[in-house]
């Protein structure tokens, strides 16, 4: 389950402010996903709209400005997997992934 598509549920169920995922699907309450899994993860809106928040904070980020130390910060907070820790290497697994949410905030899946 993607961020996106938990965003999407909020979107559509604007009074909402949790909901569960077990088993790939969401649930609107916590005894129907306990139905399907004994430890559904439950999402709230806050954390949701927190997430999207920083995903357009990094999208704004000059990436090329940043240290080493910056760069590996980022990527381990945004669960971005490189090969190595060098700069050169983090810096354009960053940049991809900047990219990649530049063009979900351009094809509208980012917007509010």
């Amino acid at each position: 389950m993607t961020k996106e598509q938990i965003k999407d549920y909020f979107d559509r169920y604007p009074q909402s402010v949790e909901v569960y995922e077990a088993d790939d699907r969401l649930f609107h309450t916590l005894g129907a996903a306990m139905s399907i899994s004994a430890e559904p993860k439950k999402w709230t809106r806050k954390e949701v709209e927190a997430s999207k928040a920083e995903s357009q904070n990094f999208v704004d980020i000059d990436l090329s400005a940043l240290k080493q130390q910056e760069l590996l910060k980022l990527a381990k907070e945004l669960n971005v997997q490189t090969d190595d820790n060098k700069k050169e290497t983090l810096l354009a697994a960053l940049l991809e992934k900047q990219n990649e949410l530049k063009q979900q905030h351009n094809n509208g899946n980012g917007e509010d």
